[in-house]
């Protein structure tokens, strides 16, 4: 990100940086690169521009109000798996290292920054408790860490299911912590990269598993937070596990309408029947003679 952000604000005076500048840019980024890469970059220079109006050296932020490109809907968008089908088909082509990890997503709903930032002391077996305390980013070919997740509501505690914490134990076992008491690193013992990840990992599970290799690590996450709603799960829980500020952000983003919901909508009138069957009553006819 910083390739495309230092190469258009570096030498200029923050002073002569306007809104109509900061959006001729974003304009002309959408039209080279994707809405998430093109967010990013706005992100990171909002931020330098924040500060600034912080310490008196700008009177306002030019990126504020920024139109930003929306993101492009993709053929591979809302894809989900059952519980089964994470459960007995992929979860076991997943190599041993990073069964726990994926394991994570689908049964902690954690997302990927969220997962690899993982350290053993926000993990409770005995109480069967994760704490997200801290997220991984990786930005311009650097991986760190941030001592908090991106919201107030992001700092949580997520229960952990019964198989998520076989798998965790397993994993403690098996596999040395990282320096810092991470859970999950690569087999050298360094940061897990997303991109090597997908490509090593994580499609060629999904190939194994006979799924969709168009899901994504991130789906994983919808599917967690679409099977607790699917099971009656109220609405503000499944916001804060997922570690949402709001509802609607729950249930605008992360669930989605399950296979077979016909079944079960019709389920609810299951106990409902007509008392006066499906004869026409006799005055009625009667009046139709």
């Amino acid at each position: 990100m910083k390739n495309h952000v230092l190469p258009q604000w570096g030498a200029l005076p923050l002073a002569k940086i306007d809104h109509m500048a900061v959006q001729a840019w974003v304009s002309q980024l959408g039209r080279r690169y994707s809405p998430a890469t093109v967010a990013e970059c706005h992100r990171l220079t909002a931020a330098v521009m924040k500060s600034a109006v912080r310490n008196r050296l700008i009177p306002y932020n030019p990126c504020e109000d920024v139109r930003l490109p929306r993101r492009r809907k993709r053929d591979t968008d809302g894809l989900l798996v059952s519980q089964a089908e994470f459960r007995d088909r992929l979860l076991p082509v997943v190599p041993a290292r990073y069964r726990a990890l994926v394991a994570v997503a689908g049964g902690g709903g954690l997302r990927w920054g969220e997962a690899v930032g993982l350290r053993w002391d926000a993990v409770d077996l005995d109480a069967s408790t994760i704490r997200v305390l801290r997220v991984v980013v990786e930005v311009a070919g650097y991986v760190s860490e941030k001592a908090y997740p991106k919201s107030r509501a992001g700092r949580r505690e997520v229960p952990v299911p019964g198989f998520l914490r076989e798998l965790l134990a397993a994993h403690r076992e098996e596999f040395a912590p990282g320096l810092a008491g991470e859970l999950f690193t690569n087999e050298a013992g360094g940061p897990l990269w997303r991109g090597s990840f997908r490509s090593r990992v994580w499609k060629p599970a999904l190939l194994r598993a006979g799924l969709p290799v168009g899901l994504r690590f991130h789906d994983l996450r919808h599917c967690y937070a679409t099977w607790l709603v699917s099971d009656g799960t109220p609405i503000n829980l499944v916001q804060a596990v997922l570690g949402h500020e709001q509802a609607s952000t729950t249930l605008d983003r992360y669930t989605h309408i399950p296979s077979g919901y016909g079944d079960r909508i019709r389920s609810v009138f299951a106990d409902s029947s007509l008392t006066f069957g499906s004869r026409v009553d006799a005055d009625e006819s009667k009046g139709l003679a």
